[in-house]
């Protein structure tokens, strides 16, 4: 008889019968730790970059403004200062924007205006309120 057809060979591919894996019983008892809610749960980008816009900053001229504000400043600075085609398009890209939403931007008209108010002043005025025209 062969070393090899013996049932309790020892070698190489062979581990004593002591130390070799139970029928029936799984080598990983415990299973894989599960996730925890926070990794399970990534943010999303876009609540990422919102909440970085309304971060606030100091300007080195001192005054306080949110990061959207500061990143427009300095595209608008950029744009008139250099002159580059990138930033140029930025500003003309941000004023377009700004057009197809004049309705956001409209003054709230006075009590004594509200007598006379047109339907689309009114209209203006109420997207004005309520944050912008619904998309």
């Amino acid at each position: 008889m062969n070393n090899d057809d013996h049932p309790n060979a020892v070698g190489y591919k062979r581990p004593p019968r002591e130390h070799r894996f139970v029928k029936g019983k799984s080598g990983n008892p415990n299973g894989r730790p599960k996730r925890s809610e926070k990794a399970a749960a990534p943010r999303k980008w876009q609540d990422i970059v919102c909440e970085e816009s309304q971060r606030t900053v100091r300007t080195t001229e001192g005054e306080i403004l949110t990061m959207l504000q500061a990143v427009a400043r300095a595209t608008f600075q950029h744009a008139v200062s250099k002159g580059t085609p990138q930033a140029l398009r930025a500003v003309t890209t941000m004023l377009a924007e700004l057009d197809k939403h004049e309705a956001y931007f409209a003054p709230i008209p006075s009590e004594g205006e509200l007598k006379n108010i047109t339907t689309e002043q009114a209209q203006k005025a109420y997207f004005r309120m309520i944050g912008g025209p619904k998309r």
